[in-house]
C-alpha cells in the first residue's frame, strides 16, 4: 500500500521483476491481470478453468494417440525446431517452429523446468502457470509470430530502443534496453498502441529463444537446458518526472505482465547502468521484497570507471562503445545497435515481409510528423 503512494516505486519494481526471475509478487500480478499482445489479435482473459482444460488438451495432442487431428498438431505450443521451408509469393523462407521447453519430456505432467523453478517446486502452481502460458500462446497465435510479416518492426525499435549487442563471458545472449529513451511522441505520431509495442517485444523474444539461443545440451550433461540472458538496463535519461507519465507506466505494466507470466526464469544476470543518484534509495526500499536469488542477480552502477570495468569484465568483446565513454557505435557489425545479431534479426524480418509482399512501415521523423 505504501508503494502506491510514490509513482516511482511501482515502476522500478516492475522493471526489476521483468529483468530477473519472476518473484512471488509477479505471480500475484499475473493472477490479477490480463495478458495481452495486440496488433489485431485477441486479448487473453486469464480464465483458470479454460486454461487448465486447454493445457490437458494440448498434452493429449502431443501424445502418440492416432485420434489426434491435424488441427490439434498445429496448435501444440512446444515442438522441436525443424529445418522446413515454405514458398510464399515465390519467396522461399524457413518456417520457424517453437523449441520444446527443457524438462517437459522428463516431467510426469509435462511441466517445463522453468515453471517449476518459478513456483519453487509447487507442482499445482507450476501446472496452472504453464497452462495459462499455453492458452495465451494459442489464443494469440504466438507460436506463428515469427512466420508472419511484422511491418511495424522499425517503428517499434525506434520507439523502444533495445538491441542484442552480442554474448556475455559465459555465452549467454545480452539484451540492452534503454527505457529513458522511450519515444512517446513518435509512438503517438505513428499511431502505435501499447499492444503494438508488446507484440514487437514478443516477436523479439521469440526470435531470441527460437533462433539465437534455443534449448541446448550443455557439454557433459544429459538434459537439454533453455537459454538465459544477461539483461542490461541503461537508465540514461530516466528521471522522476518521466517516471510519473501515465503512458509510460501503462506500457511498462502491460509489458512486464506478459514477460513475467510467460517467459519466467530467463534471466542470468541484470546489470543496471548509468543509474541516477536517487535510484539507490529507491532500490533499497524495494530490495527486501526480492528473493535472495533475485538480489544476487542484480548489479547497479553509475557512470564512471567502476561501471566501465564491470561491463568490460562481463561483456568482453561484446561491450557497446556507447557504454565505454566513447561515441555511439553506428558501424555495422560492431557490438551495439548495429551488431551482427541485430542485422540478422532485421534481415530475418525483412525477408518475411518480402515473402508476403508487405512493405516495412517507415519511421517518420518528428519534424515531418508535426
Amino acid at each position: 500500500e505504501k508503494m502506491t503512494r510514490c509513482p516511482t516505486l511501482p515502476i522500478i519494481a516492475l522493471l526489476l521483476v521483468q529483468l530477473t526471475d519472476a518473484s512471488r509478487w509477479a505471480l500475484l500480478q499475473r493472477e490479477s491481470s490480463s495478458s495481452v499482445i495486440g496488433n489485431g489479435v485477441q486479448q487473453y482473459d486469464n480464465n483458470r478453468t479454460l486454461a487448465a482444460l486447454e493445457y490437458m488438451r494440448l498434452l493429449r495432442a502431443g501424445s502418440s494417440s492416432n485420434e489426434v487431428s491435424q488441427d490439434d498438431d498445429d496448435t501444440i505450443a512446444s515442438t522441436i525446431v525443424e529445418d522446413e521451408e515454405a514458398v510464399v509469393e515465390n519467396e522461399t523462407v524457413e518456417i520457424i517452429t517453437v523449441p520444446r521447453p527443457s524438462g517437459m519430456d522428463e516431467d510426469p505432467d509435462g511441466i517445463p523446468t522453468r515453471f517449476l523453478k518459478m513456483c519453487k517446486g509447487n507442482r499445482k502452481a507450476a501446472h496452472d502457470a504453464y497452462a495459462d502460458t499455453l492458452f495465451w500462446r494459442k489464443t494469440n497465435d504466438v507460436d506463428d509470430v515469427l512466420n508472419r510479416p511484422h511491418p511495424n518492426f522499425d517503428i517499434c525499435k525506434a520507439i523502444t530502443p533495445h538491441y542484442f549487442p552480442g554474448f556475455d563471458e559465459v555465452g549467454n545472449i545480452i539484451l540492452v534496453q534503454r527505457p529513458g529513451m522511450l519515444d512517446l511522441s513518435l509512438k503517438k505520431s505513428s499511431n502505435m498502441t501499447d499492444d503494438d509495442l508488446v507484440y514487437h517485444m514478443v516477436y523479439v523474444l521469440e526470435y531470441c529463444w527460437s533462433v539465437i539461443s534455443p534449448p541446448k545440451l550443455p557439454e557433459g550433461e544429459s538434459r537439454m537446458k533453455d537459454g538465459v540472458m544477461t539483461n542490461v538496463l541503461d537508465m540514461t535519461g530516466v528521471n522522476m518526472r518521466m517516471l510519473r507519465k501515465k503512458a509510460m507506466m501503462d506500457f511498462i505494466m502491460q509489458f512486464v505482465s506478459v514477460m513475467s507470466a510467460h517467459y519466467p526464469q530467463r534471466s542470468y544476470k541484470t546489470i543496471i547502468i548509468n543509474a541516477p543518484g536517487w535510484f539507490g534509495t529507491v532500490y533499497r526500499v524495494f530490495k527486501p521484497l526480492l528473493r535472495e536469488s533475485t538480489r544476487k542477480k542484480i548489479q547497479i552502477y553509475s557512470a564512471g570507471p567502476r561501471q566501465e570495468k564491470a561491463l568490460s569484465d562481463v561483456f568482453g568483446g561484446s561491450i557497446p562503445k556507447e557504454f565505454c565513454g566513447t561515441l555511439d557505435s553506428d558501424e555495422a557489425g560492431e557490438p551495439g545497435p548495429q551488431s551482427n545479431l541485430e542485422l540478422e534479426l532485421r534481415n530475418f524480418c525483412v525477408k518475411r515481409l518480402q515473402s508476403h509482399s508487405v512493405e516495412m512501415k517507415k519511421v517518420t521523423p518528428k519534424e515531418e510528423s508535426a
